[in-house]
């Protein structure tokens, strides 16, 4: 059987872990191999980079994102005129930022503590600029401001030559949450003074994804380093995301021990429970008020657990955008809650009206999408874990949110369901994505519950009710393609054949896919 995904956790203790230097942190994982990388695929060949030398393509260990560094400067001569920058010391580049960056995105081992983490956010300046308090071994700050502001440009108070590895490491997190669209298969063009001009104008880009959502998507908190007195609810949420993975591999282990083993164990068993519900006290401060030691854990969960999973976090991203649309309707009906987002600068930013909502929760859904396309095509638990945020997705707009939140002139203005699904949209909203994963037949009830729902509604979008039918017959027929084939051959014969990035080849095994889409156990929660 193979090991769990947290099998690594186990092996950690108080008084065995050894010093962790930076030059620990940045080695390449290639010394020692990764317990769960996310993104340690290498399935890019040199032909996916048509024009592009391969060897100037890097990518994130943080967020599989890949980047073109060959603008950047470097001191291998070696490399032709093209990647050889005669730098200005004045100008305070840095004449390395080619061989910093591949440092800064080596792989960590499981052990490892990652090389840069996010301590907090905050605006200030009259709302001129966003801070990121960043650490590594003394904290870090990054300022990105407006073009009249006292940063126009992003700044890093280190004093590495530029660009420095603190901004790419920000920018990279960023583009993760933030680029809507963007094929994860193509480099990112990454120019000789460290910008990403895909990236566009970054202190609009974070106005209008909100710094409030940005952070928690980063993992950290708005405000200064006195927030972390009292967590912040979402670092409390995600330690306890992590905890249940601690739970989930004791009960696996306790569950394969022997019944001789379970007689010896019952003699310290009061003791051993105390004791191991202190540690687990203390492993809780830690994780809600050290960012470092936060990092570290996170780093060793697989992909599959609630807090990295990659669709479950997108649908819980849904959830908080929702929740912000809500906020601001009942501001506009009370006074007191009007004045209390005043207070706070919440419109500052500007409003997270109907419009808004709309172009973030469409953002996630296409992220869905390209993690589903990602490398060589999805595997079996994530088609289910995507099909299911999917269908949670479109459950609460079909559900929730056929209501008109504020004023405006169409319906589409000033209701959600009628802007994604009743009105004139043609977005194909969600139904389009589901379409490459008809073998997840489990969630043709829901699917039915959808569409009787739609039908008793007045909004009506044809177009795209059809899409949701043709899902559905899709789905249906997966079933009976299934079922032919369990009469014509013995049990365990059937193949699966991975999704493409095309879209094409999508599984048929409807039965094995109704354990990936079956509930897990934080789905309870």
């Amino acid at each position: 059987m193979s090991n769990p995904p947290t099998t690594g956790l186990r092996h950690l203790n108080l008084y065995g872990m050894a010093p962790t230097t930076r030059a620990q942190a940045i080695r390449r994982l290639a010394e020692a191999g990764a317990l769960a990388g996310e993104y340690s695929d290498t399935s890019d060949s040199d032909s996916d980079f048509e024009g592009e030398d391969p060897d100037q393509i890097v990518r994130s260990p943080f967020t599989g994102l890949l980047y073109d560094i060959s603008r950047l400067p470097t001191q291998d001569s070696s490399q032709g005129a093209s990647h050889s920058f005669a730098v200005d010391d004045q100008l305070g580049q840095d004449r390395d930022a080619q061989g910093h960056i591949r440092e800064l995105f080596s792989e960590l081992r499981w052990h490892e503590t990652p090389p840069v983490s996010l301590h907090f956010t905050g605006v200030d300046g009259g709302h001129q600029f966003y801070a990121f308090q960043l650490r590594e071994f003394t904290p870090l700050s990054i300022r990105i401001g407006t073009p009249d502001s006292k940063w126009p440009g992003p700044q890093c108070i280190c004093k590495n030559r530029k660009p420095c590895q603190h901004l790419l490491w920000l920018y990279d997190a960023i583009a993760k949450l933030t680029l809507y669209g963007h094929d994860q298969a193509e480099p990112l063009k990454v120019e000789a003074d460290g910008s990403i001009p895909a990236l566009g104008d970054l202190f609009q880009r974070i106005a209008d994804y909100r710094l409030n959502l940005l952070t928690d998507g980063l993992h950290s908190a708005v405000g200064s380093s006195e927030a972390y007195r009292a967590p912040p609810w979402v670092r409390v949420d995600e330690v306890n995301q992590i905890l249940l993975a601690f739970d989930e591999t004791d009960d696996e282990e306790q569950s394969n021990s022997s019944k001789n083993n379970r007689r010896q164990q019952k003699f310290g068993t009061s003791h051993t429970a105390g004791e191991k519900r202190n540690l687990r006290e203390t492993v809780r401060a830690l994780l809600e008020r050290n960012n470092e030691v936060f990092s570290i854990f996170l780093n060793l969960l697989s992909p599959r657990e609630r807090a990295r999973n990659p669709y479950a976090r997108l649908q819980a991203r849904v959830d908080r955008i929702l929740h912000e649309l809500d906020r601001y309707s009942e501001s506009l009906s009370d006074r007191d809650a009007a004045r209390q987002r005043v207070a706070m600068g919440a419109d500052l930013e500007g409003t997270c009206d109907v419009a808004w909502a709309a172009r973030h929760v469409l953002g996630a859904v296409g992220q869905v999408k390209s993690e589903l396309l990602r490398g060589e095509g999805a595997q079996e638990w994530e088609r289910g874990d995507a099909a299911r945020a999917l269908v949670y997705i479109l459950r609460k707009v079909v559900f929730e949110q056929d209501e008109d939140k504020h004023g405006g002139a169409a319906a589409e203005d000033r209701n959600l369901y009628a802007r994604l699904v009743g009105g004139r949209a043609t977005s194909g909203f969600v139904v389009e994505v589901l379409e490459l994963i008809p073998d997840q037949t489990q969630y043709i009830d829901e699917l039915e519950d959808v569409k009787r729902e739609i039908r008793a509604k007045r909004r009506v979008n044809k177009t795209w009710f059809g899409k949701l039918e043709q899902v559905i017959r899709l789905m249906r027929e997966s079933v009976v393609r299934e079922d032919d084939k369990e009469k014509g051959r013995a049990v365990g014969g059937g193949s699966y054949h991975p999704l493409s990035r095309s879209g094409a080849g999508v599984g048929s095994s409807a039965r094995s896919s109704l354990s990936a889409g079956s509930k897990r156990r934080w789905e309870d929660d």
